[in-house]
């Protein structure tokens, strides 16, 4: 119960930010040219990354399929960290949808940590 009450969280603050990651694409003339690239290398990154966390929380957890779980979990924080790791830098680690992205990666590994009890 525990795995899946920490994934959901993850799931649902991933789509959050990549709901964020959209309207400032689509909606927010102001961003710069670089921060526009940046968004819109992460929006991928985070559809890669929902993809795992989607398919391990409707599929793999509430039918106990266990088997190539972390794989799933592995998957979506490597999309994370890609996103994460485009931020480190001069010129993006003070946007504010940085802080979103650290916090999507802290809640997948901790998802992936109470998963990788299961398997």
């Amino acid at each position: 119960a525990y795995a899946i009450l920490v994934l959901s969280a993850a799931v649902e603050s991933t789509w959050t930010t990549s709901h964020t990651l959209t309207y400032q694409l689509q909606k927010n003339a102001s961003i710069s040219v670089q921060e526009r690239a940046f968004y819109g290398a992460c929006l991928t990154d985070y559809v890669a990354a929902l993809n795992s966390l989607d398919h391990t929380l409707v599929v793999m957890l509430p039918n106990c399929f266990f088997q190539g779980i972390n794989d799933d979990y592995l998957s979506a924080l490597a999309s994370l960290n890609s996103c994460r790791d485009r931020f480190i830098g001069p010129a993006m680690y003070t946007s504010p949808v940085y802080p979103l992205v650290l916090a999507d990666r802290n809640k997948a590994l901790l998802a992936y940590s109470l998963g990788k009890l299961l398997s």
